[in-house]
């Protein structure tokens, strides 16, 4: 029980050590890359919104020349001096 007990601390203060020597390389490693994901995430949905507004003007370009369409004539006087 008590060889278990060394066994237990030997090896928990073994990855204590590794992981306090090994998380600053993986955080200089792993920020820049999140940076860059975040970067072009935030792009995609700027990107995704200007295509969707583009969208919903070409809907309503195409009904205003559909209800320009549908009328006849434009009534108006015109005075000359």
């Amino acid at each position: 029980m008590f060889l278990r007990f060394i066994q237990t601390a030997a090896v928990g203060s073994v990855v204590l050590i590794t992981g306090s020597a090994v998380f600053p390389v993986i955080k200089r490693t792993i920020r820049p890359t999140m940076r860059k994901v975040s970067y072009e995430m935030k792009f995609l949905l700027v990107r995704s919104g200007e295509r969707m507004q583009d969208m919903v003007d070409e809907v309503k370009f195409e009904r205003m020349k559909r209800a320009m369409a549908n009328i006849d004539t434009i009534e108006c006087e015109v005075y000359e001096d």
